[in-house]
Formats: structure tokens, C-alpha cells, sequence
């Protein structure tokens, strides 16, 4: 939910910055509206052609094209706003979900881990070292079986991290969006400056999912946690292969 909303955010801001008529007197001057497409390329769209009254009234048409570009300002700086409330809510609820949630999340993490671990170690046990199974169908059926309770939790950790990432990477892009739309030309002062303020809101605001504050949940703690499972799953066979050599 938390990354579509972003996306949703990310969508907003890539059209919602106009480009504006300075003072110009020239009757031929036409509007753009500035775009960013999903590959972050800022193009420039002809939004409208010639704003043209006639030639006799060019007082009218710089009155006219004063009057869209003060409009367009106003609507961007309240768009730009708006867009800010909304990444702080987005922030708040983040914020909700790691407090009420994060020792809920972190003691079904670990188990999960546990869960995966000890039955791995179980199939290793039975390929090597199957004493008390003597039928090979027997074999054959134990290990499905664990590999089947192996596959619930190797799944629960790999979709809630890769949820928590994606939301992560696209909470990213807006400060990405932010710093180009602030590169563009012949933007308003006051909109430069409400881009700004929203720059320095993004450094403050990190938006991550966390287990009661523990570890940050993306794709760095889930390498990490498989490096754990494979480090244990080493000690544990190592364990019990000096066990069956000590009973033997």
C-alpha cells in the first residue's frame, strides 16, 4: 500500500511543474508544461500554441500571458504542498507500522529463520546419515515433507522483504524527481523555493520498515540473514557429524 501511494506521489510530481512566460513581450510566445517519463528524461511538451488576441492589442496579451503564468505558479506551489502532506502522512503511517508491528514482524522473521535452518539441517541429516530410516521411500517421503514446511517461511521472507524494498526505492525516487524538477529552466522563484523545502523535508524523512528498530528490512538484511542460515547450517553439521563420531 505504502509503495503505491508513493508511485501515486512520484506520478503527481512529475506533472505538476510548469514552465512560465518572464515578462516577455513577444505576442508569439508559447506555454510548455514539463514532463518526466518513467526513464527520469525530462521532456518538454507543447501544452498550447500561440496565445494570440490580435495584433492590435498587445497590452491585452502580456496582461493575458502575466495573469496564466501567475495561475500557473499559484497552482504549482499549491500542488507542491500538497504533494508534501501527503509524503508526510506516508512517513506517519511507516512510522505506525514499526511500532505497532515491529516485534510481531521480528519474532516472525526469527522463526522463520529457525523454521529454515533447522529443516534443512534435517534434510542434510537424511541424505548423509540416515540410520534410523532404513526404507529409501521412507527417505524420500520424510524429505519432502520437510522440504515442503522449508518453503512457507523461506517465502514469507523473501515477499516482506522484497515488499519493504520496492517501497523503499520508490519513497527514494522522489528525492531524485525533486532535484531534477530544480534543474529546470524558467521556473518561478517561489516554486524553486517550495521544491527546495520539499528537498530538505526528503533529507529528513527516511522512509524504512524496521523490526522494532533491530535491523532495517530490505534486500541487505535478507543476504545477510541467508549468509546466517548457511554459516549455522555449517556448525550444526559440523556438530553433529563430531556427535555421530563420538556415540560410534
Amino acid at each position: 500500500m505504502v509503495e503505491n501511494r508513493h508511485k501515486y506521489l512520484n506520478r503527481s510530481l512529475e506533472s505538476s511543474i510548469t514552465s512560465y512566460i518572464f515578462g516577455s513581450d513577444d505576442i508569439n510566445q508559447n506555454i510548455s508544461i514539463v514532463d518526466i517519463d518513467f526513464e527520469d528524461t525530462i521532456i518538454e511538451r507543447r501544452k498550447t500554441s500561440k496565445i494570440s488576441i490580435g495584433e492590435r492589442f498587445p497590452d491585452t496579451q502580456l496582461f493575458t500571458n502575466r495573469w496564466i503564468n501567475r495561475h500557473l505558479r499559484n497552482e504549482n506551489i499549491r500542488s507542491i504542498k500538497a504533494l508534501r502532506r501527503i509524503h508526510l502522512l506516508l512517513h506517519n503511517i511507516v512510522k505506525y507500522v514499526n511500532k505497532s508491528f515491529g516485534l510481531q514482524i521480528m519474532l516472525a522473521f526469527i522463526s522463520s529463520a529457525v523454521m529454515t535452518t533447522l529443516n534443512v539441517h534435517i534434510c542434510i541429516i537424511a541424505l548423509t546419515k540416515d540410520r534410523e530410516i532404513s526404507s529409501e521411500c521412507t527417505t524420500y517421503k520424510f524429505m519432502s515433507l520437510q522440504l515442503a514446511w522449508t518453503i512457507p517461511p523461506i517465502l514469507k521472507l523473501i515477499g516482506s522483504t522484497a515488499a519493504c524494498e520496492m517501497a523503499k526505492k520508490e519513497a527514494a525516487r522522489t528525492a531524485v524527481l525533486v532535484q531534477k524538477l530544480m534543474l529546470r529552466q524558467n521556473l518561478d522563484p517561489e516554486v524553486i523555493h517550495e521544491l527546495q523545502l520539499f528537498s530538505q523535508q526528503l533529507l529528513h524523512v527516511d522512509t524504512k520498515f524496521t523490526a522494532f528498530g533491530f535491523f532495517v528490512l530490505d534486500f541487505s538484511f535478507l543476504y545477510s540473514t541467508i549468509g546466517s542460515i548457511v554459516t549455522f547450517l555449517i556448525v550444526l553439521t559440523q556438530v553433529w557429524e563430531s556427535y555421530i563420531h563420538k556415540i560410534s
